[in-house]
């Protein structure tokens, strides 16, 4: 059993980490909003402006604001609502520091600390098409069911080098795990556990981020499919809310099968799919699968594991709502029996998955190309999340027998010949104490596509 561990602030009153001194079973997460095909002007709100990237060996390019390698230095604006663009993307981060439960804002292109503060965090969740992200803070941790605590919605403001609290909600329900949270269109879904060892679907309106509601009912109960694995979520394509899957690892026989149970959330309603729909071959159930939403496509991917006998794993598309198959391709993995691909990155533009495995083996894969050849990480890998502007790929791993930590890897190429590059700590390096375990990827949008599938 875990520890629960209390912080020496509540959880409403920040507190900064000023004497500490820095020195440099979990979840990463992307949540990408709808990508609109036009010219490359890097923006993400109103205003572009350049961002400063530092080169590094193996980046690609892996630069300026929407990227083509060739990123300057610019002034910025605040980035708050009809302001410019933000410097850089931040990294939220909560996780362990020295013994204490904190929450970290980074900067993405280098791995620097921008603030800190104690802080139980329980889950993190980034909104795309509003620059603001969702920190669901609790008493103590870990979460219990049916736990409440406090939500917040911030957004980073690059004039004062902080946090700017835009909204909050107390005594709300909270998720364990960011894996259990999607931002969709105006609506913040998220899988609480309840009292009765079951799962619920909980909704808050986030039309108004210095404003929200919890929109009833409060939760609304989950028919469990199998062992509960996650959440994934895309905006509706017009109306407010979209549609969800709620992953399970269902048993069937001596295997298990990947279970997707149909969720749609619209203005006011939530619908539950009453089954789940079986997706994908049959694979040992010590493995487990990976995904991510497809913003680009509207779909859901997924990356389900080898059959007993080994082999290759596969990654599939469907359709939200529906889980009608669009889509299949195998994704060459190592070692045997059993294998955890895990949460994974996706570059949207070019159509390129970066599928993970818990042994550390990452491979960029399209479903119109040959794979890239693996990078393979020197220790466990539990999350991929994918940042566009920087083209940069974060992993949470653990090198060794140490703790976990963020490494960055530069993306380069194409979708017929993707390349990954693991960067040194020259190039790019997370306070070496700070031990992630919910990360959340900035990635404001619209996200402009050129129109091939490059890097």
């Amino acid at each position: 059993m875990r520890r629960r561990t209390r912080k020496t602030a509540s959880y409403g009153t920040a507190t900064a980490l000023l004497g500490l001194g820095l020195l440099g079973a979990c979840s990463l997460v992307n949540e990408f909003a709808e990508v609109v095909e036009g010219p490359l002007n890097g923006n993400a709100s109103t205003v572009a402006i350049t961002v400063t990237v530092a080169s590094g060996a193996g980046a690609g390019g892996a630069g300026g604001a929407g990227g083509n390698g060739s990123g300057t230095g610019g002034v910025g604006a605040d980035s708050g609502a009809g302001g410019g663009l933000p410097l850089a993307t931040v990294l939220a981060v909560g996780g362990r520091f020295l013994g204490q439960n904190v929450l970290y804002a980074l900067d993405a292109n280098t791995g620097a600390t921008l603030t800190q503060e104690f802080a139980n965090v329980a889950a993190l969740a980034y909104d795309g098409a509003n620059d603001a992200y969702f920190v669901f803070l609790a008493d103590a941790l870990p979460v219990t069911a049916g736990e409440r605590g406090r939500l917040e919605t911030r957004r980073f403001d690059w004039m004062s080098g902080g946090w700017k609290t835009l909204g909050a909600l107390d005594n709300i329900l909270l998720p364990n795990a960011s894996t259990r949270v999607s931002v969709v269109r105006k609506r913040l879904v998220y899988l609480v556990d309840t009292a009765n060892s079951g799962t619920a679907v909980a909704r808050l309106d986030t039309a108004n981020l210095e404003s929200l509601n919890v929109l009833q009912p409060e939760s609304t109960d989950v028919a469990a499919a199998g062992v509960l694995q996650g959440l994934v979520g895309t905006r509706h394509p017009s109306g407010d809310g979209g549609f969800l899957h709620a992953i399970y690892k269902a048993p069937e026989g001596p295997a298990c099968r990947l279970a997707l149970l149909p969720i749609e959330v619209t203005g006011q309603a939530v619908k539950v799919a009453q089954s789940s729909v079986v997706v994908g071959a049959a694979f040992p159930c010590g493995s487990s699968a990976g995904w991510a939403p497809d913003p680009n496509a509207l779909t859901h991917l997924f990356s389900v594991p080898p059959a007993a006998g080994g082999g290759e794993a596969t990654l599939i598309s469907v359709v939200p709502g529906t889980g009608q198959l669009v889509a299949s391709v195998a994704v060459a993995v190592t070692g045997a029996p059993t294998h955890a691909l895990v949460p994974f990155g996706l570059a949207a533009c070019a159509g390129i998955a970066f599928v993970g495995v818990a042994t550390g083996e990452i491979t960029a894969r399209s479903f119109s190309a040959a794979p890239a050849v693996p990078l393979s990480l020197d220790g466990p890998l539990d999350g991929l999340g994918y940042e566009p502007r920087q083209r940069l790929l974060f992993a949470r791993h653990a090198a060794s027998d140490k703790s976990f930590s963020l490494r960055a890897i530069a993306t380069s190429g194409d979708c017929f010949a993707p390349k990954l590059t693991l960067l040194d700590s020259s190039r790019w390096k997370a306070p070496i104490y700070l031990e992630p375990v919910h990360v959340a990827v900035g990635d404001p949008v619209p996200l402009a596509c050129s129109g091939d599938c490059s890097l």
